[in-house]
């Protein structure tokens, strides 16, 4: 892929030199206070006993751009978004990061692409701290964290738990702490958590999973993958993620591509991939190519802990989406409000298993006597695909239907009216054109 964004040149040359060392911050506070948690943060107490001692860190301010605001969506859209890399990544799955005041950069690729997704991309170049660089990180001397929209006032720390205060402020700032010394590339979970703190209350948290993470050997050449496909939802159980893959009968433990990894956020893991984009989440519908080896454990994986097969060897591709989301999708909102605009009462939208359209994910509303199934596909042509067999395998199905069925193609969203509301088909027929493929009502 050519890449010819301004702002990626220049955090390329940027990787390859150092900039000046800024100055130190003094620390906010004494050196040493009593062995308790913050006092503007009740919520982190704990006994006495268990508790670090807690003590003031000084802490390097290596950027702030005051002016700096975060570009709309449109902007994102056309700047970022609109690149090849993305054009598989579930729109909400780019807001969700384009949306975060706080990130932990760990080194290397990361950074020109987190840069990019987090909106920073219309300003200046990123400065590296200090004379030491991206070695400083690698090596577990300092920890940075990318600021936006807020100001760093002090800093906190006991043990492996950090406490930033912060106040909200237009712009950003690269700070960076002391570390633990631990090497970045040689910890298998790294126990480091930081709290961020405003008006007393944290308002966020960036800390590792509490939960085994499996991961491939980095391979060597070429990377050759299974192209089977996993659908299901992703969730934790036993301090391990799971695809629950109803398709497949059962659930799989993803071993995840050497270089992705997780992190946990208010409470919730969360899977970055080589990137350091977030590519799925706890509860999220996920769909990950690849192939199950059952209970044989490919050798060289790396973070299973305790937990059991069968395995799903993650391929190239992983997406997700949250079902919560789908109303709010591009596709189908515009959908629900051609309905609502016609008089068309909607209920509560609950997960569908629609025949044609399931594994991909969907939501059903009942719309009085009938019922609306959206799907979202990966892309149009893989929606074009099930459009054109579902018109050819439609006259041959079981004549089992509860109401008569109408399939609507609608970009990236197959459309499902099981009823015979005219207002419906014709809010349908507004937004998506003629169905694809019905079974009128026999008179």
């Amino acid at each position: 892929m050519r890449i010819s964004k301004p702002w990626i040149m220049v955090l390329c040359l940027m990787v390859l030199s150092a900039c000046t060392a800024p100055a130190q911050m003094p620390p906010a506070s004494s050196p040493e206070l009593a062995p308790s948690e913050p006092a503007t943060s009740p919520s982190l107490a704990s006994s006495s006993q268990t508790t670090p001692l807690t003590v003031s860190v000084p802490f390097t301010v290596c950027q702030t751009v005051a002016d700096w605001v975060r570009p709309t969506e449109a902007e994102q859209s056309a700047e970022i978004w609109s690149l090849p890399r993305y054009g598989d990544v579930p729109l909400e799955t780019l807001r969700r990061t384009f949306r975060q005041d706080f990130y932990r950069y760990h080194g290397g690729n990361s950074e020109l692409f987190m840069w990019g997704e987090l909106g920073l991309w219309n300003t200046t170049a990123i400065v590296r701290c200090g004379e030491a660089g991206q070695q400083a990180i690698y090596t577990g001397q300092v920890i940075e964290v990318w600021v936006l929209n807020h100001r760093v006032q002090a800093v906190q720390r006991a043990g492996a738990v950090y406490t930033v205060t912060v106040q909200k402020a237009q712009g950003f700032e690269i700070v960076q702490l002391p570390g633990s010394g631990e090497p970045v590339e040689k910890t298998e979970m790294d126990s480091t958590i930081i709290h961020f703190v405003r008006d007393g209350q944290i308002i966020n948290t960036l800390a590792p999973p509490t939960l085994a993470f499996p991961r491939q050997t980095p391979p060597e050449g070429e990377r050759v993958t299974m192209a089977a496909l996993c659908y299901g939802t992703l969730v934790e159980d036993q301090s391990c993620l799971y695809v629950v893959a109803d398709d497949l009968g059962g659930r799989y433990l993803p071993v995840w591509p050497h270089d992705f990894s997780a992190t946990v956020e208010n409470g919730q893991a969360q899977v970055h991939d080589g990137s350091g984009a977030v590519v799925a989440r706890v509860g999220d519908w996920v769909r990950l190519s690849g192939g199950e080896t059952g209970d044989r454990l490919p050798d060289g994986v790396t973070g299973v802990g305790e937990c059991a097969g069968p395995y799903w060897i993650v391929g190239n591709e992983v997406s997700s989406i949250s079902l919560t989301d789908l109303p709010t999708h591009p596709t189908i909102a515009p959908l629900l409000d051609a309905l609502t605009q016609r008089g068309v009462t909607l209920g509560a939208p609950e997960p569908s298993r629609a025949p044609y359209l399931y594994p991909e994910p969907g939501i059903v509303y009942a719309l009085g006597d009938g019922w609306l199934h959206l799907h979202l596909f990966p892309d149009a042509a893989i929606t074009q695909v099930r459009a054109d067999y579902i018109a050819h395998d439609l006259p041959n199905y079981p004549p089992d239907w509860i109401a008569p069925p109408h399939f609507y193609r609608c970009d990236t969203v197959m459309a499902l009216y099981l009823g015979a509301d005219a207002a419906v088909m014709e809010a349908l027929a507004a937004m998506c054109g003629t169905p694809v493929a019905e079974i009128l009502p026999q008179s």
